[in-house]
């Protein structure tokens, strides 16, 4: 199926779409027509979502699925079906969205409003607290105020939960995780249960793709 959706936000990398047959989930498809990752990247990146929500339910939106929607263009492009996050009551959010697409589409608004919503989710209690856990868990993240909106309950989301777990580089035909999975390991290992058991799976079925990337890898060197 063709995608012709109502797009409801645009980044520099992907526009976000309502999933026309899901009304709780949206489709982030990447806006570049060629592929951007290898297929068990795209995996890797569902798995690794899941480890992250299991860890931090309240600000993870949760990933469905990864593939690649077809399209007009030859090849597709990469996509990712993820639970929607109302975040249209958040007044700072909406500011700051408002303008980052203005911009986009080079008709540009007064940033006073947009710096200032900036500020005050930079500030935002929720969001230093998450990224300090981030930080203990060995993850980065993209942390623009951007990425963060809260949902009508005041819960903080990170909208960036579409994490690639390595990178491949192909002109050297090698792969890196792009996380410290010795620091991810530790602070799961601390966490009490269910979150504890989930993510421990989740890592487990991550060492087995980044496994069998670097196996491919090694067959084309």
């Amino acid at each position: 199926m063709l995608f012709r959706h109502i797009g409801i936000g645009e980044g520099a990398e992907k526009r976000v779409y309502d999933d026309p047959q899901n009304p709780g989930l949206v489709e982030k498809i990447y806006r570049k027509a060629e592929s951007r990752h290898t297929e068990l990247q795209m995996q890797g990146m569902a798995c690794f979502n899941n480890i992250l929500h299991a860890l931090f339910t309240d600000n993870i939106p949760l990933i469905i699925k990864t593939g690649k929607k077809r399209s007009l263009i030859k090849g597709g492009r990469d996509y990712i079906e993820e639970e929607k996050v109302d975040f249209t009551k958040d007044r700072d959010y909406m500011a700051l969205k408002n303008y980052t697409e203005a911009r986009l589409k080079g008709r540009p608004l007064d940033g006073k409003n947009a710096s200032m919503a900036a500020r005050r989710i930079e500030q935002n209690p929720q969001r230093l607290n998450f990224l300090e856990q981030l930080s203990q868990a060995g993850i980065i993240i993209d942390s623009s105020p951007i990425n963060f909106a809260a949902d009508p309950e005041g819960k903080l989301k990170y909208l960036g939960g579409d994490y690639l777990p390595w990178t491949v580089t192909k002109d050297t035909q090698s792969i890196c995780w792009n996380f410290d999975l010795a620091k991810l390991t530790g602070y799961i290992n601390a966490q009490k249960e269910p979150a504890r058991s989930q993510a421990l799976a989740g890592l487990d079925e991550l060492k087995s793709l980044f496994a069998m990337e670097q196996q491919l890898l090694n067959k084309k060197s």
